[in-house]
């Protein structure tokens, strides 16, 4: 974790362009504020341990199709705020030229078939997918323009 007195306070663009894109691609991270976690293997309070706020690395888990990601956890599931940021939110890299590094979604966990809302609130961010790939061509493999895992 950080050093006492220091708080990890990242912007969106600061959480994808150097912790998510340096976590998928192995890369060295700026500090250890952002632990590995199956987030959809548990609740949010058993991943908490009691601090207010924190911050995962986990991969998106798709059904048997592929088409849908799955946001079951245990006894509940994670939903978007659709009054929120139903649809992506784009982060940009404020570098000049606006380009688009990644999105960010909003989600409540329910528990229960009856969906109680339980107050625990999750930004998602997954990052664009390179317009091209190594050899230049146009990259069509990542359909949602989106890499599978997630901050």
């Amino acid at each position: 974790m950080l050093p006492p007195g220091f708080h990890f306070q990242p912007t969106d663009q600061e959480l994808v362009v150097h912790y998510l894109c340096r976590w998928i691609h192995r890369m060295p991270l700026p500090c250890n504020a952002v632990e590995e976690a199956d987030v959809y293997s548990q609740e949010p309070e058993a991943l908490l341990h009691g601090r207010e706020r924190a911050y995962f690395f986990t991969t998106l888990r798709t059904s048997s199709s592929g088409l849908r990601v799955q946001r079951q956890a245990r006894d509940g599931t994670w939903m978007l705020n659709t009054s929120k940021t139903g649809t992506p939110v784009n982060v940009v890299c404020d570098n000049g030229d606006e380009v688009t590094v990644g999105y960010k979604r909003n989600l409540s966990f329910y528990l229960g078939k009856v969906k109680k809302c339980t107050g625990f609130v999750m930004d998602e961010y997954t990052l664009c997918a390179p317009p091209y790939d190594n050899n230049g061509t146009k990259n069509e493999s990542d359909p949602e323009n989106k890499y599978p895992n997630q901050i």
